[in-house]
């Protein structure tokens, strides 16, 4: 299914504010639909004062689950090929205004979309690891995710090549995209995604590929 990056923006956000969602801090995100959270500053608790709602405990589970997600890319030789990856389509799809589709094969969508955010942001990936947000970080994520929410990018998860190609058409019909970019690809898949390349009339580019 094709994942408009503004459907995933306010996703990205709350991933990187999940350890002030479960730590209770005096800055958090009300959960909100279809918008970028806003961050707001809250009196810090006392008992028999005010306190933060906590996030939705399923919602708060799945941005932890992501959390651990970007933690093990960031310890992993992953890194680089994920910055790699997030420079190009930040570059192409909201500088350039190129329409692309951003295919996850290594990631999961969400993740992905913490990683252009974070980029687009200027701030490291480590920095997301042990987070020690200031306003100034809070302006940039702000800033960053407006910006990114309006870029021509829509995110798919592979599942298959014939379910590539169905929805790399509907790309093209929805958002006249003009290129793919994976963030991985088997070795083996080349071929096959050359072929798929000349059909589609479009160029595919993969960030890294899989080893074996």
């Amino acid at each position: 299914m094709l994942r408009p990056i503004k459907d995933l923006v306010h996703k990205a956000v709350s991933v990187l504010e999940a350890p002030h969602f479960a730590e209770g801090t005096d800055r958090f995100q009300r959960p909100a639909t279809g918008h970028v959270y806003s961050i707001t500053r809250v009196p810090s608790f006392r008992p028999g004062r005010f306190r933060p709602p906590a996030a939705p405990p399923l919602y708060l589970e799945l941005l932890l689950l992501v959390r651990e997600e970007l933690i093990a890319m960031c310890n992993s030789p992953q890194k680089v090929g994920a910055s790699l990856l997030a420079n190009v389509v930040i570059r192409i799809a909201l500088e350039k205004k190129v329409p692309t589709l951003l295919v996850a094969r290594g990631h999961s969508l969400i993740l992905l979309a913490v990683n252009l955010l974070l980029c687009r942001a200027g701030i490291s990936l480590d920095k997301a690891i042990n987070p020690n947000w200031d306003e100034h970080d809070f302006a940039r994520l702000t800033i960053a995710s407006a910006e990114l929410a309006g870029a021509p990018l829509l995110l798919l998860m592979y599942r298959n090549m014939a379910q590539l190609q169905s929805e790399a058409r509907a790309a093209m019909e929805t958002l006249q995209t003009r290129l793919i970019v994976m963030d991985r690809a088997e070795p083996d898949s080349f071929d096959q995604l050359s072929k798929l390349s000349n059909e589609l009339g479009l160029p595919i580019t993969v960030a890294s590929q899989d080893s074996g």
